[in-house]
């Protein structure tokens, strides 16, 4: 059966990590199998920018017309990537079918397309680079051969609007019927194209979803999510001095479901949409989180089974989020009033990941990196309310077997309060989450002192 790899951005960083990620796929990996690769990342210590935030500035100044940042841009893409493959001893020419599809987009004058095209046709550049330089290498090697399979040459069907593609079960059988046996295949993440042949990315995060795809459209065996870590942990290990308990965080396997939730929550070792892509696909190959700089290492395997615990969580995540609380003592009652409110968010596409509310006011917190002037201005003009914004933690706690554990919101309140926490609002999800909004600067605090209390009730559980 086919498997399927993805390695990130942190797993192509520099000329070292190529060659690791080169020798994992010729020990891992046959011909028939694909690898998805996304942009080249920001080299270990280095503040720079991921070379898809350098594109979509380049998307930027392209439509806006701003012709000498764009060339500048532009240029600095192309050193970053000429560099690197000179380090590896590779040719120039490697780049030419990308660098000429780039260099005819921006030799054009005529820009009278969206901003949210130009940001879809250049963003994806990136992954398409990263894909010449692994295939160039594997074609370096000793019976090796790899070739490179480009979602808009194939015809990788997306549907949906820019900046957010959707699968379609065409896109995933002309992906089926683009490979053979015969070689290794690599192929950019994130992107493809819509019934009118212009690129559509799938959004931030889209390597891993194409990943899925192409595990679905292939039925492979399994699909593997190289990282910079070795699986999924049941909390942030970096709040942890002992090393026992780090060593006790690595979950060995989670539900597709309780892997969602905790990539809803924030947690970046895989992305929402790639496990939604899998539980919405009648077909659920097994994910594997590993780690590339321990190809032997553990791992966590996310599929239809979990393993039950004591006490019913499975883990503790935490994350930084903008909050606006809307308030009108009057909204009790009026037609529509919810429904303007979030239209407003969805004008600004701006995903929801935290909601409340009560009889005067609707609170509701998402991704710190948005910018809301905007939907600042909307809302003030809409006259809906007094709105208040801040930053605000989030701390979730998640399990498939959350349901029916008498006390054990109790026992994590009990745990912030003792650590003089304030919860400053909760909800609980379907029984199998409880968020809590505490201050985003007593995150690391609040996550430690729920952990110890819910392993405590798990000892009391097994006695």
């Amino acid at each position: 059966m086919t498997q399927i790899a993805k390695f990130g951005g942190s797993s192509l960083s520099t000329s070292e990590y190529f060659i690791r990620v080169t020798n994992i796929i010729k020990e891992f990996y046959n011909p028939g199998d694909i690898i998805i690769v996304s942009a080249v990342g920001v080299e270990p210590g280095d503040d720079g920018d991921k070379t898809t935030d350098e594109l979509i500035t380049l998307s930027e100044y392209y439509s806006n017309e701003n012709y000498d940042k764009e060339k500048e841009m532009w240029n600095y893409i192309k050193r970053k990537h000429l560099a690197l493959a000179k380090k590896l001893s590779l040719k120039k020419t490697i780049f030419n079918k990308t660098f000429k599809l780039a260099e005819q987009m921006l030799n054009k004058k005529n820009r009278n397309r969206s901003a949210d095209y130009y940001h879809d046709r250049f963003a994806p550049i990136g992954e398409c680079l990263s894909a010449e330089i692994l295939v160039a290498i594997l074609n370096n090697e000793e019976n090796t051969k790899a070739e490179v399979i480009y979602p808009h040459k194939i015809g990788f069907l997306l549907e949906g609007k820019f900046k957010d593609g959707r699968f379609t079960q065409e896109g995933l059988d002309s992906l089926d019927g683009a490979t053979q046996d015969e070689v290794i295949y690599v192929m950019p993440g994130y992107y493809g194209v819509n019934d009118e042949g212009d690129w559509l990315t799938i959004g931030r995060g889209g390597s891993d979803a194409s990943a899925a795809a192409a595990g679905i459209a292939k039925k492979a065996k399994r699909i593997d999510i190289w990282t910079d870590v070795d699986g999924v942990y049941r909390a942030n290990p970096k709040y942890f001095n002992d090393e026992y308990v780090k060593s006790q965080l690595r979950l060995d396997r989670l539900a597709y479901d309780e892997a969602l939730q905790i990539a809803e929550f924030g947690a970046t070792v895989i992305h929402p949409k790639a496990i939604s892509t899998i539980i919405g696909s009648e077909y659920k190959p097994p994910v594997y989180i590993r780690k590339t700089n321990e190809p032997h290492g553990k791992y966590t395997i996310i599929s239809d089974t979990t393993i039950l615990t004591p006490n019913g969580y499975k883990g503790i995540v935490d994350c930084r989020l903008t909050r606006i609380i809307l308030e009108n003592p009057l909204m009790v009652g009026q037609y529509g009033f919810a429904a303007d409110f979030f239209s407003l968010f969805k004008k600004h596409k701006i995903p929801i990941k935290y909601m409340s509310d009560s009889e005067i006011g609707i609170t509701v917190a998402f991704d710190s990196e948005h910018n809301i002037e905007r939907l600042l201005r909307d809302l003030d003009s809409s006259n809906l309310g007094s709105v208040e914004v801040s930053t605000i933690g989030l701390l979730g706690i998640y399990g498939r077997e959350l349901r029916g554990q008498v006390g054990i919101a109790a026992a994590c309140e009990y745990a912030l309060a003792n650590s003089h926490i304030n919860i400053e609002d909760k909800t609980q999800s379907k029984e199998r989450s409880m968020r809590f909004l505490i201050e985003s600067d007593k995150r690391p605090e609040a996550v430690k002192a729920v952990y110890k209390v819910l392993e405590e009730r798990a000892k009391l559980v097994k006695c």
